[in-house]
């Protein structure tokens, strides 16, 4: 701020490229508010916080103590904000923004403290790419922590590099951490920084105070969700090795952003500058710039290892300013101040550009190698579309004890419809799901779902909706819910049909489905004599898993329905696996 406070002693050219920065740093806000998303994933947590405000503590669904989220910081702003009355698609829009904010100016201020020719008087060249980087301004909204998680690194890395404070550098690590697991990475890096510059007695200090503020979380985890690690983790494979998935993620980021790339030709300069007794930077320049390569290269290999993410580069934006930093020190160790100019502009240009490459990468209907747009799936119309249907349902379902299987992107659609019990298909807020053994690799985070006998016989789930209607489900399986789909209603899939369920939603207006039990003994069996075998056998494992093994039967339709297969050849039928409830194909190449 002392930079900011010395105008009236800068030139008239210091002064126009300041109001020119600011003003296209404020045209990057803009950009970001009048463009705010909301992810599908946001309401998952979205759910939790208003399950805090209502009383019944952070669950997916009342009395189900599973920790399907991995941003307990994060959910605590959220559930402030619930609390307060803000509306929750308002605050996955904009609780972001303040943090992105603060990321460019921080950005500008680190670009001032590193480089003679830098920050808001020179040419903030790392601000100003993060201002056209296409996917730092799609992740500043979308309601997940991205953009304060990389305050919080950026803060921490200021602090901890640049004023030698390193109880703040503490505090802030450990809010990274305390707002994504990868905090702790990072965490690391910086206390074996801390060894490397001989600073012991700093460096306990720093461990000492990181673990008092972060071990409160592990010890909340333990006692109320008897678990060491939060669900998705053992969700997303318990932390096995993806080393091809992660390849192309780093292919599809660094391909598109190829500009990042001259960041490791930095590497040269600052350990020769290092040796020397004097340097272009300066010592403490030059180790922040250490610390920034060697930050990135850790996070780097982790992301690889894991697989990266099915979002385009979600999970290497936080290293990308660190990464913009190195960049920029090229240019500005250029002797001509017009030369560096040049050198900075072409930086920026060519991040910028780097959407245009990403675009014709990676397409909304087609993902590259499981990895998607994902701001550009989730439009407003979408969101628009799933408020609306679960509101539609909402009315019928909320106060009963229905029980719903919540398939991929319906996270938003089980947020406004108040499913009382909703199952997540691929375990992220499911504990038995996670912990299933992986089958086959495939799009990161979606390689385990649920298995049919869990979800026929242990949990029991009511029904499924689909995208889009279905014609091909039968007659006696479809629940036609008045809302805004074609004709005015929405078809939800009877999975299980529950009796004394079934009777409570009868009461609901417009809500339309087959009373079974009568059109089993009306329709079906009258028909029995003229069906096919084939047909007859596929029926019948459909009838017992949808309601002879959930159902009293006090019509006696089980043995009606047994002996008119008899009349037809069929007195021993054999049993037959559950068919998936799920397909495990998840749909990419």
């Amino acid at each position: 701020m002392e930079k900011l406070l010395g105008w009236k002693k800068r030139t008239r050219l210091e002064k126009g490229l300041a109001i020119l920065w600011l003003l296209l740093l404020g045209g990057a806000v803009a950009r970001v508010a009048l463009g705010s998303w909301v992810t599908d994933d946001f309401f998952i947590t979205l759910r939790y916080a208003d399950s805090v405000v209502a009383g019944d503590g952070p669950v997916y669904n009342s009395g189900e103590r599973t920790e399907g989220y991995t941003h307990f910081l994060w959910l605590c702003l959220i559930t402030l904000g619930r609390g307060l009355g803000i509306d929750g698609v308002a605050l996955g829009r904009f609780l972001g923004l303040p943090a992105f904010v603060g990321t460019l100016l921080l950005l500008v201020r680190i670009s001032g403290r590193l480089f003679p020719r830098g920050g808001l008087w020179g040419f903030p060249a790392a601000a100003l790419a993060w201002a056209l980087h296409e996917d730092a301004l799609l992740y500043a909204s979308g309601g997940l922590e991205t953009p304060a998680f990389i305050l919080a690194l950026l803060l921490a890395f200021e602090a901890l590099c640049l004023s030698g404070a390193v109880r703040t550098a503490a505090w802030a690590f450990a809010c990274a951490t305390l707002l994504r697991p990868e905090g702790m990475l990072f965490s690391l890096v910086a206390l074996v920084f801390l060894l490397w510059q001989k600073c012991r007695r700093r460096g306990g200090e720093f461990l000492l105070l990181w673990t008092l503020l972060v071990a409160p979380l592990f010890i909340f985890r333990l006692a109320y969700y008897g678990e060491p690690l939060p669900n998705t983790y053992y969700a997303k494979s318990g932390g096995g090795a993806y080393w091809q998935q992660g390849l192309h993620y780093l292919t599809a980021y660094f391909g598109s952003y190829f500009a990042l790339g001259f960041a490791f030709l930095a590497a040269a300069p600052i350990l020769r500058d290092l040796r020397r007794s004097e340097s272009r930077f300066g010592r403490r320049a030059d180790a922040a710039l250490l610390f920034a390569l060697a930050a990135s290269l850790a996070s780097i290999v982790y992301v690889t290892r894991i697989g990266g993410d099915y979002m385009f580069g979600r999970f290497l934006l936080p290293i990308t300013p660190f990464l913009l930093l190195l960049c920029e020190s090229l240019p500005q160790r250029l002797r001509r101040c017009s030369w560096s100019g040049v050198g900075a502009l072409l930086l920026v240009a060519l991040v910028w550009s780097g959407a245009f490459v990403k675009h014709r990468l990676v397409r909304p209907d087609r993902p590259w190698h499981g990895i998607t747009d994902e701001p550009r799936i989730h439009t407003q119309g979408r969101l628009q579309r799933a408020r609306g249907i679960g509101e539609a349902f909402r009315p019928c379902f909320e106060n009963t004890r229905a029980r719903f299987l919540v398939l991929a992107g319906q996270a938003t659609l089980a947020y406004f419809a108040h499913f009382p019990e909703a199952i997540e298909c691929y375990g992220l807020v499911d504990a038995h799901i996670a912990r299933q053994k992986l089958r086959l690799r495939g799009r990161p985070g979606h390689e385990k779902f649920i298995d049919p006998e869990y979800a026929y016989r242990q949990r029991r789930v009511h029904f499924r909706v689909h995208g889009d209607p279905v014609r091909s489900l039968p007659l006696f399986t479809q629940l036609l819910v008045p809302g805004p789909g074609p004709r005015g209603r929405v078809q939800a899939e009877i999975l299980i049909y529950d009796r004394e369920l079934m009777a409570e939603l009868r009461t609901c207006p417009r809500i339309a489905f087959v009373d079974f039990p009568r059109w089993l003994q009306e329709s079906y069996l009258p028909q029995v004599p003229m069906l096919p075998q084939r047909r007859l056998l596929q029926d019948y494992h459909h009838f017992m898993r949808f309601y002879f093994e959930h159902d009293p039967d006090p019509e006696g339709l089980f043995a009606k329905l047994r002996a008119a297969l008899a009349a037809r050849g069929l007195e021993q039928i054999p049993p037959e696996p559950l068919p998936p409830i799920v397909d495990p194909g998840v749909g990419w190449r």
